[in-house]
């Protein structure tokens, strides 16, 4: 099965560096994958709503997640059943599992969104995750 890559105004999916997209994935319009980027399966990508969708550079779009004209940035992680729609994910940040992310919403750099999570429309949720200092309640 091959991926569905189509263009639309002129504008066809750029996929050549991409670590890998699964054969049931589909590109739409004006996506661009970056280096070593993945779309697993049933992910759907577009670029075809006004505005381009681009993947940073390793970065992982899950199992039958969308993602429709948004910023994914590098070594991200969106969950599988994820739906992003016309937002931005910083660097590094974790998108969980069904997660929503709506219109002119922005997800920081480093943050994570948990499964099933949402940050609304214009939102600016989702801020980094602070690593908490082990303390003596840890201990046994």
């Amino acid at each position: 099965m091959p991926v569905t890559a189509v263009a639309v105004g002129g504008k066809a999916p750029a996929i050549a560096a991409a670590g890998f997209v699964a054969p049931s994935a589909n590109l739409v319009g004006d996506v661009s994958m970056g280096e070593g980027a993945t779309a697993w399966y049933a992910s759907l990508l577009r670029g075809d709503c006004g505005k381009p969708t681009s993947v940073g550079a390793g970065s992982q779009i899950g199992d039958r997640a969308t993602v429709t004209s948004s910023q994914i940035g590098a070594q991200t992680w969106i969950g599988a059943g994820a739906t992003l729609v016309d937002c931005s994910v910083g660097d590094g940040a974790s998108i969980g599992l069904g997660a929503t992310v709506c219109a002119g919403a922005s997800v920081a750099d480093g943050a994570v969104l948990t499964a099933g999570g949402g940050v609304p429309a214009g939102g600016g949720g989702a801020p980094p995750r602070e690593p908490y200092p082990p303390d003596d309640s840890d201990q046994p």
